[in-house]
């Protein structure tokens, strides 16, 4: 039951940061200048290349890595210089980092690639841009 418990409390925690953004909240300076400041000393691999090292990496289908790459890009992160491995709060900052509305946009970007929708999903704890993309990978997996 404690695993079901933590995963509901991080759901809620990012829902939460979510919804202070889409209530008018703004990117935090302090979190924008973290980002940069983490991605500024790594190679930025080509669309191409970013796609073919998630799909190796983290063995999630072609089109979950373009459609990673392409919404990191959309709000100007530098989406060539993010890895599998960084931690969406602790490196990326990434609840902090984008423009007001990205939670909303996510939802809305992938039921339009894939026909499935995001917010009726059961949510896992993502503490990855891994554990991101294997969700994405699962809901597009779900029948229906």
């Amino acid at each position: 039951m404690g695993k079901i418990a933590h995963a509901f409390e991080s759901a809620m925690e990012f829902l939460r940061d979510m919804h202070r953004y889409a209530q008018g909240g703004h990117p935090v300076p302090a979190a924008l200048d973290a980002l940069s400041e983490f991605l500024s000393r790594r190679e930025d691999l080509s669309p191409e290349a970013w796609v073919s090292e998630v799909v190796r990496n983290v063995s999630v289908s072609r089109d979950v890595a373009v459609f990673a790459h392409d919404f990191f890009a959309s709000f100007n992160v530098p989406a060539g210089k993010i890895r599998s491995g960084d931690r969406v709060s602790e490196d990326l900052h990434l609840n902090h980092a984008l423009q007001d509305d990205w939670d909303e946009e996510l939802v809305d970007e992938f039921k339009k690639r894939f026909k499935k929708n995001l917010a009726f999903a059961t949510w896992p704890r993502i503490e990855t841009v891994a554990d991101l993309l294997l969700f994405l990978q699962q809901v597009t997996e779900q029948g229906g």
